[in-house]
């Protein structure tokens, strides 16, 4: 039996120690270099502030011809400057993202390439992007824009410069937005470590369900090489005669010694990427679309957004103001104007002057939110909590958290009083079975940098040594 366990180890760990090892030394990487995200303050920073005069001529309330005539479903509008025009991108129910240009009353199903060179060029002068800004061509997905968060504004138009940094990014090309920013050194580093440890090659990536089975089965596989390894190492650990508790040497002690010492480690690392890809719907969360709904309301149909952006003429916005984004709480409308450093102040949608949230707000919203559900506790959370908390991604805080005594809890933003976040017992399971074994973030204390960098090199290490040393042995048995 051992020698059959030993040859099924030996000869799995070929192909999938290879793996493995990967595995380790990308998530090394990913560590300091992020895949690359454009978006937040990233994108706030990009957009020239709001330009209000002479905004919305074309936009009659009593329009029934217009661009803005026939449109139902509306969930929000968010107005920016767009290549110097004003414009409204319309997030709908049924027909997807929509671009408007408020200075002409024009809707714009696909955004031409003339238009997207527009933009682009514009972004290069907001950004000071140095070198000539070169169109690359219209694409439906490459590396960089895989991701099925893409998909509603593809195709995207690739723009380059020859600036320092060797910048390219995506215009959608349906709304006009810059969806992606990417940088030489993080397309390279990151080829070196998202790309491996997701196992995220386009032509896989794209496929999605043959790339989610290839990930699932892989790590089942690998969990299966550590069981038996660490199944053999400990058999074959015994005092012998000249002292040595290891019958190997070289890399096989190696190899034998961080497998006992780390296999438990690596199984929980292969457990909780595992459990990332939610095989089977073993930590699938509730939608929250109920709550969603309670919360915000029914979206405004054409009539009302027409009045709403009538009524913006000749008002004055908050100073630097580069998104006019719209909402609804409580079937309350009002407006989110948003600064280029990120801040954010809650307005009146008649007079655009500020308009605070009282706590009652956040009360009723409470039960509103689960009108069948007991409320154990409620109130600010100004620090973070085992399930909202900042680790790779900043929070906000304060936020409003209610938390039922079914153990579910709800976090509500402090400034627009939108769902931030929801946790049941699936997303539970998510937070330790993922979260907690992949990135070892605990708590708080053990989050802090440099601490967490210490303890994650320290024990990612260990596990390098256990995968590497068999990835030797391997090699050296396949050429042999």
């Amino acid at each position: 039996m051992w020698h059959n366990l030993l040859l099924l180890h030996r000869y799995l760990g070929i192909g999938i120690g290879l793996l493995v090892a990967a595995w380790c030394l990308s998530g090394v990487v990913m560590m300091y270099m992020p895949y690359p995200e454009f978006g937040g303050r990233d994108e706030l920073r990009s957009l020239d502030p709001i330009d209000l005069d002479g905004c919305c001529t074309t936009v009659r309330g009593s329009d029934t011809t217009g661009p803005l005539a026939s449109i139902e479903g509306i969930d929000r509008f968010v107005l920016e400057m767009s290549a110097g025009r004003l414009v409204t991108r319309l997030v709908t129910t049924d027909r997807g993202p929509l671009h408007v240009d408020l200075s002409e009353g024009q809707a714009f199903a696909d955004i031409s390439v003339e238009r997207a060179e527009q933009i682009a060029l514009a972004f290069a002068q907001r950004l000071e992007l140095g070198g000539d800004v070169q169109y690359l061509g219209a694409i439906e997905r490459d590396q960089w824009t895989v991701q099925g968060t893409y998909q509603a504004h593809r195709p995207l138009h690739h723009f380059a410069t020859e600036d320092d940094a060797s910048t390219e990014w995506y215009v959608s090309g349906k709304t006009g937005q810059i969806v992606q920013l990417t940088t030489a050194n993080q397309r390279f580093w990151n080829r070196l470590g998202a790309v491996v440890h997701w196992l995220y090659p386009t032509v896989l990536r794209q496929r999605t369900a043959a790339w989610n089975q290839t990930v699932v089965w892989t790590s089942l596989l690998g969990l299966f090489l550590t069981l038996t390894g660490i199944v053999v190492g400990i058999g074959k650990l015994r005092l012998r005669s000249n002292g040595d508790r290891s019958p190997y040497r070289g890399w096989a002690l190696w190899h034998h010694y961080a497998g006992l010492i780390f296999g438990l480690l690596t199984l929980t690392w292969l457990f909780s990427g595992l459990m990332s890809m939610n095989p089977w719907g073993a930590l699938e969360g509730r939608s929250y679309r109920a709550e969603r709904s309670r919360l915000h309301g029914p979206g405004m149909s054409a009539q009302q957004l027409r009045d709403q952006l009538t009524s913006l003429r000749g008002l004055a916005l908050p100073e630097n103001t580069v998104r006019l984004e719209s909402s609804v709480f409580l079937g309350r409308p009002y407006l989110l104007a948003w600064t280029a450093d990120g801040s954010v102040t809650r307005l009146s949608s008649e007079s655009l002057r500020p308009e605070d949230l009282a706590e009652s707000d956040f009360q009723e919203a409470a039960r509103r939110l689960r009108p069948d559900a007991f409320i154990a506790d409620e109130g600010w959370l100004r620090e973070a909590d085992a399930y909202y908390y900042s680790h790779h991604d900043e929070r906000d805080f304060p936020v409003y958290r209610v938390h039922y005594e079914d153990g579910e809890r709800i976090y509500l933003d402090a400034v627009s009083g939108a769902f931030l976040q929801g946790v049941d017992q699936g997303r539970r399971g998510a937070r330790w079975y993922f979260s907690a074994l992949h990135s070892g973030d605990f708590s708080p204390l053990l989050r802090s940098r440099p601490l967490w960098d210490v303890f994650m090199l320290l024990l990612l290490a260990g596990v390098t040594v256990g995968a590497v040393s068999g990835v030797v042995m391997a090699k050296r048995r396949l050429f042999r």
